[in-house]
């Protein structure tokens, strides 16, 4: 009897070994029109200009008990910067 479960736990044991070989060799396979991805050359830098809008604009005086200040920008884009109870040591115009 203990033999018997020597030798299925050793087949089991193989049966595993040998499916996830077969796992890995299938899994591994790259299709050939998925372009690959090069983490170690750097890349293209970009130039990037910033130009304010200066019709976009909010401002706000924000207390000690924190506040917020709120801009829609042109495209409709909704923008708030919450400012926490005791991030500022005074009333602060921002």
């Amino acid at each position: 009897m203990k033999n018997m479960k020597l030798v299925l736990s050793v087949l089991l044991l193989l049966a595993v070994s040998l499916s996830c070989k077969l796992l890995n060799r299938t899994g591994s396979k790259r299709a050939s029109n998925v372009p690959m991805i090069d983490f170690v050359t750097p890349g293209k830098p970009l130039n990037v200009k910033v130009q304010l809008d200066r019709k976009q604009t909010a401002s706000g005086v924000v207390s000690r008990n924190g506040g917020s200040v709120s801009l829609q920008a042109a495209d409709g884009s909704k923008f708030t910067l919450d400012v926490p109870p005791k991030a500022l040591e005074a009333d602060t115009p921002i």
